[in-house]
C-alpha cells in the first residue's frame, strides 16, 4: 500500500537513508520540503508525519545537490554531493550533520576540508566512513576517487599507497560487508594499480585491493551504479550485461552469477529487506516473465538441509494467521529446544515496530497475539530468534 510523505519535496530525490530512530533523510536537487524551505536535504519524521530542514533560516542544509547519504551508528548523518557549504559554513562536497546539537561539521579543517570533486557514494565501515566519487584529493591527501574519513582522529586516509592508491575512474557505489571489507563499484578499470573491471574489494585488515574477477575476461562488463551486501553475498546493479545475466549479479566469494535472466534495463538501486530478499529499482519493465516497472523484489534462495549449509529455521517453525490480517492475528511458534526467545515485528524499512516476546520459552508450541489493530496498513516481517536460530514470515495488514 502506497502512502504519501506529506506534500513531498519540490525537486528530484537522488539519495535517502533511514536513521535508527526511524526518521528518513532525503537528499537531491530540491529546495522545499513539506511546508518550508529545505536546501537539498530534509528529514521526514515518521512519528509526527512532518518534514524538517537541517539547520535554520536561509543557511539550512547545503548550497548544492546531494548525491549520497549515510547514517552512522551514533546517529550522525554524512552527506556527499556537489556543494561547497553546509549550514552556511565551508564544506567541500562532503559534510556531517550532528542531530544532537543540530549543527553541521566539515570533514577536515580550513579551506582544504572535504574532497576536491563530486562525491557520489558513502558507506559506514567498521573503521570509518568511506567516501567515493570523482575526486583526487581529500583535505590535501592524495586519494584517487575513494577515501576513508576517521571520525576519531578527524583525518583522511587513502586506500592504498603512492600514485596507485584508489581507482583510476569514478566511483558510483560503496558497500561495507560483515567481514569489514568494502566493495567499490563504478566506471573504473583499475584498483590499486591492478586490472579490475568496474568493481573491486578493499581489504581493511591487510590494506590491499582485490579485483573481483577470476581471469582477465571475468568481472562485470560496464558501469556498476549500486551495491549492497548481506547474507555472505554481494549484489551489484548497473548497466552491465555479463555475470550470467543482465543488470544485476551476485558475488559469492568464488565468482559472479546472474539472478536468472535479470531485468531488461539498468538497475540504479539495491537494498536487502529484513527477511533477506533483494529490492531492485531502476529503468526496467520486467525480469524474465515477471512484469514490474521500475521496482521489483527478488526472492533470495535460502539454505536448506542437505545442501551443505545448516538451516537456521530447522529449530523453529513459524506461522502467522490470518494473512492478510486486519485486526488481532496470531503468531504460532514451535521450538525444538527450550531457551531464550525474541519475537519482533519490523516494517519494510527494517524498523522494529513491536516486540511480542522477549524471554525464555520451553520446547514445543507457543501462541502469541500479533496485535495487528495497532499497525498501520502495509507489509511487515515477523522475526523469531532463538539462540543462533531464526525464522521470518511476511504478513500484510489490510483494512
Amino acid at each position: 500500500m502506497w502512502e504519501a510523505l506529506g506534500s513531498g519535496v519540490d525537486g528530484k530525490v537522488i539519495a535517502l537513508a533511514v536513521a535508527p530512530d526511524g526518521s528518513v533523510y532525503v537528499g537531491g536537487s530540491f529546495t522545499w520540503a513539506g511546508d518550508g524551505p529545505a536546501r537539498f536535504l530534509a528529514r521526514w519524521i515518521s512519528s509526527t508525519r512532518t518534514w524538517e530542514s537541517l539547520g535554520v533560516g536561509v543557511e539550512n542544509g547545503l548550497n548544492g545537490s546531494v548525491y549520497a547519504i549515510a547514517v552512522a551508528g551514533d546517529g550522525s548523518v554524512y552527506v556527499g554531493g556537489v556543494f561547497t557549504e553546509a549550514g552556511g559554513k565551508p564544506a567541500s562536497k562532503v559534510a556531517r550533520w550532528m542531530p544532537e546539537t543540530a549543527t553541521w561539521e566539515a570533514l577536515g579543517s580550513g579551506t582544504a576540508n572535504g574532497v576536491n570533486e563530486v562525491v557520489r557514494a558513502l558507506a559506514v565501515g567498521p573503521n570509518g566512513i568511506y567516501v567515493g566519487g570523482e575526486f583526487t584529493a581529500a583535505s590535501g591527501v592524495a586519494a584517487n576517487r575513494v577515501a576513508r574519513w576517521v571520525p576519531e582522529t578527524g583525518g583522511w586516509v587513502a586506500l592504498g599507497t603512492g600514485t596507485a592508491n584508489g581507482v583510476d575512474r569514478a566511483v558510483y557505489a560503496l558497500a561495507a560487508a560483515e567481514d569489514g571489507s568494502v566493495y567499490v563499484g563504478g566506471f573504473f578499470r583499475q584498483a590499486g594499480g591492478h586490472p579490475s573491471r568496474y568493481i573491486a574489494r578493499w581489504l581493511s585488515a591487510s590494506e590491499t585491493w582485490e579485483p573481483l574477477m577470476m581471469n582477465a575476461d571475468d568481472g562485470l562488463g560496464y558501469l556498476v551504479s549500486t551495491l549492497t551486501a548481506g547474507g555472505g553475498r554481494v549484489y551489484a546493479g548497473g548497466d552491465f550485461r555479463l555475470a550470467g545475466g543482465s543488470h544485476v549479479a551476485q558475488w559469492d566469494g568464488a565468482g559472479w552469477s546472474g539472478l536468472g535472466t535479470g531485468p531488461d534495463d539498468y538497475v540504479s538501486g539495491l537494498a536487502l529487506n529484513p527477511d533477506g530478499d533483494l529490492v531492485l529499482v531502476g529503468g526496467f519493465q520486467f525480469a524474465g516473465s515477471v512484469t514490474s516497472p521500475n521496482v521489483m523484489l527478488y526472492d533470495v534462495p535460502r539454505p536448506v538441509a542437505g545442501d551443505g549449509a545448516a538451516s537456521t529455521q530447522s529449530a523453529i517453525a513459524l506461522d502467522v494467521r490470518p494473512n492478510p490480517v486486519s485486526a488481532g492475528g496470531t503468531v504460532r511458534v514451535t521450538l525444538a529446544e527450550a531457551g531464550p526467545v525474541r519475537v519482533a515485528v519490523y516494517d519494510v524499512l527494517g524498523r522494529q515496530v513491536a516486540v511480542l516476546v522477549d524471554g525464555a520459552w520451553s520446547a514445543g508450541e507457543h501462541v502469541v497475539g500479533l496485535g495487528a489493530e495497532g499497525l498501520v496498513p502495509g507489509v511487515y516481517v515477523v522475526r523469531v530468534t532463538a539462540g543462533a536460530a531464526s525464522a521470518v514470515r511476511r504478513v500484510t495488514v489490510a483494512r
